[in-house]
Order: structure tokens, then sequence, then C-alpha cells
């Protein structure tokens, strides 16, 4: 009978911590391609036109703990269309919180293509840890952060946090190579 109430105890010990712990409480996070399909979904039921332009992650309370699995827990996605118009879908804790409309000028080069972005945060995070020494970053921009833009005509996400100077640090990806591109 012992054994089996130590037993117990040690199990809701366990659940406890677990459950109290930051690490726990961040099993809302997503990835960059999770966030990008979660908000796209959302896009779309906006308009139906509604294409990708910029997706990017967004601070939070978690510090240099954030993006650490390349997950996180904020992310925006801005979108636009033919006809002009421009949205905000901003993700937290996994889910659309909100639609943020705008008026802006749709151009056609900084369309993201979908079917480029084969990579994703986690593994590209673990690649510039390890081919860059990247460190998180503190204060301002905490963790680890991720950006899915066009640049020089190529889908490319990029990871950013500090390198061992504590100096900012961007390091660029094709999205549908992983070819560093700086």
């Amino acid at each position: 009978m012992v054994p089996i109430i130590l037993f117990i105890a040690a199990v809701s010990t366990t659940v406890y911590l677990q459950e109290s712990s930051p690490l726990f409480s961040r099993s809302e996070e997503v990835t960059l391609q999770e966030a990008l399909a979660l908000g796209m979904e959302k896009a779309l039921e906006w308009d139906g036109s509604a294409v990708p332009f910029y997706l990017t992650s967004v601070d939070d309370e978690f510090g240099t703990l954030s993006g650490e699995q390349g997950r996180r827990e904020r992310w925006n996605l801005q979108v636009g269309t033919p006809d002009n118009k421009r949205a905000v879908i901003a993700i937290r804790k996994g889910v659309v919180e909100g639609i943020y409309p705008g008026v802006g000028p749709f151009v056609d080069t900084h369309v993201i293509k979908r079917e480029e972005v084969v990579f994703d945060s986690p593994e590209l995070l673990t690649r510039s840890r390890a081919e860059h020494d990247l460190l998180p970053g503190k204060d301002w921009a905490n963790g680890y952060h991720f950006v899915l833009q066009v640049l020089d005509g190529k889908a490319t996400i990029t990871v950013i946090g500090l390198d061992k100077a504590s100096h900012q640090q961007k390091i660029v990806f094709e999205s549908s190579s992983s070819l560093t591109m700086n």
C-alpha cells in the first residue's frame, strides 16, 4: 500500500511541476510553416484572392527562451490582394487572434509562393546554431526570431539572434533549398 501511495504522490508532483513550468505553458507555440497555414486559412476567408507578403514572429514574455525550438507563440502575417487591400493576420497561441485590414500597393514581386516554402523554422534554427553559433536575442528582440519574405526574387526564411559579441545576426536561407544567402 505504501509503494502505491508514494507512486501516486510522485506522479502528482511531477504533473504539477510540469504544468507550472514555463516550458509546459508554451505548448501553443507554432512553427513558421504552421503560422503561415493558420494565417492563410483565415486570410482566404477574409478575401479569396489574398496572398502572403511577409510573415514574422513577434516578441513575447518568454525572454531568451522564445523560439528555442524553432516555434513561437506570436506571429504576424501580412497579406494583400490584387485590388490593393491589405491585412495583418495576428496569430497568438496557435489561433488567429484578429484580422486588421488596411490598404496598400500590390507588389507582385513581394508575393510569397507557398510551394517555395519547403523548409521550416526548427530545422533552419538548428543549422543557424551549428553553422553560425547563433545565440538567442535579449531585450527588444528576445529569443530567436523568424521572418518569411521575398528577397532578390526568392522566398527566404531569416533566422535572427545574436552572435558571440551580442550583435544582432541574421542568417538568410532560401526557403526552397535551404541554401544560405548571406
